[in-house]
Formats: C-alpha cells, sequence, structure tokens
C-alpha cells in the first residue's frame, strides 16, 4: 500500500455510497473501486470512493428498474 494513499474503512464506503459493505466490495471485484484487505478487514481508497461518488449522484431508474439506486445501468 502507498504511503500517500487515503484509505477508509469498508463501513465508512458503505455509508457514504449509501450502500452496503458487499456492494462496496462487488464494486472493487468489477474494478469500480480500488481496495485492499489489510490484516483481514477491507479498505478502500479514498480517491476511487470519491470518483465512484461523483458518478453514481445521479442514478438512472428504468420502468424496470427496482430504484434501489445501487447505480446499474
Amino acid at each position: 500500500m502507498s504511503e500517500s494513499t487515503r484509505w477508509i474503512s469498508l463501513a465508512e464506503a458503505a455509508q457514504k455510497l449509501e450502500t452496503t459493505g458487499l456492494n462496496v466490495l462487488m464494486r472493487v471485484k468489477r474494478g469500480q473501486l480500488v481496495g485492499t484487505e489489510v490484516h483481514g478487514s477491507w479498505v478502500i481508497d479514498a480517491a476511487s470512493l470519491d470518483a465512484c461518488h461523483r458518478s453514481h449522484q445521479s442514478p438512472v431508474v428504468t420502468p424496470s428498474c427496482g430504484g434501489c439506486q445501487t447505480g446499474c445501468r
């Protein structure tokens, strides 16, 4: 891990994105967020979270959408 990178907890990332920790981990797996496991706990790169948060502020709701606002399109 880079010393200059600001990392935040999985719970804090989920709260900021108004979603669950599992959803945050799925975004890491898809490459939408940068995260790593440290001593058994996941941390998320704050810069990638900010970029993701900005890109999902206006979710697209389609007629078949349940409106959960997870950012799926």
